[in-house]
């Protein structure tokens, strides 16, 4: 089953979703190169590796809903589930597991699509936007402080655009980042 476009995936781009799994959540980065698998790393000895690996099955919950994210670290009491899936998604794609690599501290795991619901149209979370934007921000000031402020804003912007080359590659916003 091919992921549909409508979740807005662009092949080697790193969304942040909350993958859910027996009762667990977690954010985690997913990616396709061909869209019809996902790719993400997880780290072993994790409970979601654990879980993954065990039930070969798990939820991709796509929210745009910062708390959700911060929730399914922290207070996970407050993450709301309604089957398998987040009550709060706004899509979500039912994943079974396909293969899985050792990266010595992660295992790489490929699942393929089962099944797909769209509630909303979802805006996957890609963290390129956000770092464009720090690092635009961070380049006017440059100009105006001292010169230990401004080797640490330079490196801010460089480590923004190393991530950004992660996440987005090829992007408008990797462009935008190497201007600077």
């Amino acid at each position: 089953m091919k992921i549909p476009d409508e979740f807005g995936l662009r092949k080697g781009w790193i969304y942040e979703v909350i993958v859910t799994a027996a009762g667990n959540a977690a954010p985690m980065g997913i990616l396709t190169r061909d869209s019809e698998s996902i790719e993400m790393e997880i780290y072993k000895g994790s409970k979601t590796c654990e879980i993954i690996l065990d039930k070969r099955r798990f939820v991709i919950n796509f929210v745009d809903d910062i708390d959700i994210f911060y929730n399914s670290i922290f207070e996970k009491e407050k993450i709301e589930l309604e089957g398998n899936h987040l009550k709060n998604a706004n899509a979500f794609i039912e994943m079974e597991v396909d293969g899985e690599e050792d990266l010595g501290d992660r295992v790489q795991v490929n699942a393929v699509p089962l099944a797909f619901v769209i509630i909303k149209v979802p805006r996957p979370v890609n963290r390129a936007e956000s770092l464009v934007l720090e690092s635009l921000i961070a380049s006017t000031k440059i100009p105006h402080v001292c010169a230990e402020e401004r080797k640490f804003l330079e490196k801010k912007i460089q480590d923004n655009l190393r991530v950004v080359k992660k996440v987005a590659p090829g992007s408008r916003f990797e462009r935008i980042l190497e201007k600077l």
